[in-house]
């Protein structure tokens, strides 16, 4: 059994660069055959220009999508420029900014041409949200993305060093997929429809913005399926019909428009793609072979933590302490966090006596304390959970006898 999404962590401050996300369709459709797409940390630069060969895991075919996502870490504050070279389409976001170009199933670029879209932002000093989503419809598979701005000389290759894999919290992805090949029973009807049932993993208060669909179904008479999708919840609601497509085996993405009674909802539970006959004695079977899911929500756990705290180890001053000189740092603030540093002074060499830890200090400023030979730091950090302060240097200064 595969460990699933909300079971899983990862310390992103030991990683560096993006998580990769590749699906088997166009316009994040899911995976290949039944199975969910592959995630796979890409800890390099985003992106050197790349003709994807070999293709990456998960794509196998020419006809394929892809999502990076991460964010992206900001030295002096300003207008900054992502720069994404494709073909074919490409989505991307910066900080608040999004758009698109050529986003649309089916839609190549073609002639040899490859457009540049950019996406423009100002950014703050610290950690921006990077995203950058890839369509690939046919022929070459190109893709180069590249940031520009008061950090950098030009426009360069988002370096690996910059980068976080951390999840947009307005648009994660729930991923979901059932490949059993059912039956659909002729002139079976809503009441007795072909079923895929796909269990989506969602957190605690992460509801559904957004919502890809992709089937693939072996029909004598297209004409006559109608399949509709159902929440947890129990809403169930007709998708638009596939179309006049030609007697055999096809493969048919829908995007549940805005406003549908689908969205809102919890993300969490069995979701259930229906398909049915609607018309009996057309003569022929009707397979359902598979369904795949991509739900896009918001909310869930915090993007970063919102509090943590570093306790060095303990210091020998060489002699009997008596006073701190100063204790001084350097830190970039945040809304709604703080920064805290406070000092004990230790008999034994583990400060294992465990003497209480001084009120909060500030930058610069210093104490008599009880003579002791060794000397300890602790720093207290808490966030709002977007957005966390950042301590750039810790140093202490002290007279001993």
């Amino acid at each position: 059994m595969p460990w699933t999404r909300d079971r899983l962590r990862a310390r992103t401050s030991e990683l560096a660069g993006t998580l990769r996300t590749v699906f088997g369709h166009q316009i994040l459709g899911g995976g290949q055959n039944g199975t969910p797409p592959v995630r796979h940390f890409e800890q390099n630069d985003l992106l050197r220009m790349t003709n994807f060969s070999p293709a990456p895991q998960g794509a196998g075919n020419a006809d394929w999508s892809a999502r990076y996502f991460g964010q992206v870490y900001i030295v002096q504050g300003g207008d900054y420029i992502l720069q994404v070279t494709s073909d074919d389409g490409n989505r991307g976001r910066l900080g608040t900014t999004t758009d698109q170009l050529h986003w649309v199933r089916d839609e190549g670029v073609g002639g040899g041409m490859l457009p540049v879209k950019q996406y423009s932002a100002a950014l703050a000093a610290g950690w921006n949200d990077l995203t950058v989503d890839y369509n690939q419809v046919a022929g070459m598979q190109i893709l180069r993305v590249q940031i520009g701005g008061p950090d950098f000389s030009g426009f360069v290759d988002v370096p690996a060093a910059r980068l976080r894999p951390v999840e947009l919290a307005d648009d994660r992805l729930v991923l979901g997929a059932d490949g059993t090949n059912r039956t659909v029973t002729d002139g079976g009807g809503a009441g007795n429809p072909a079923t895929d049932t796909m269990a989506m993993h969602g957190y605690d208060a992460e509801n559904v913005a957004a919502i890809e669909i992709t089937y693939q179904a072996n029909s004598p008479h297209w004409n006559e399926l109608k399949v509709d999708l159902e929440t947890p919840g129990g809403v169930r609601i007709n998708l638009p019909d596939p179309g006049a497509l030609p007697p055999g085996d096809h493969v048919v993405q829908v995007t549940v428009p805005a406003g549908s009674s689908l969205l809102g909802g919890a993300a969490d539970g069995n979701w259930k793609l229906h398909m049915y006959d609607v018309n009996g004695g057309g003569g022929g079977a009707i397979r359902f072979e598979n369904a795949q899911l991509t739900l896009h929500t918001q909310g869930g756990p915090d993007k970063v933590a919102r509090s943590a705290m570093w306790t060095s180890v303990p210091l020998d001053t060489g002699g009997n302490l008596v006073a701190i000189e100063s204790i001084s740092w350097v830190e970039r603030p945040a809304p709604d966090a703080s920064v805290k540093v406070r000092f004990r002074a230790c008999q034994q060499a583990s400060c294992g006596d465990n003497p209480d830890w001084s009120e909060p200090v500030s930058s610069g400023s210093g104490a008599i304390v009880a003579p002791q030979r060794y000397l300890q730091l602790r720093v207290e950090m808490t966030s709002n959970g977007t957005l966390e302060p950042e301590l750039h240097g810790l140093a202490v200064a002290y007279r001993h006898l």
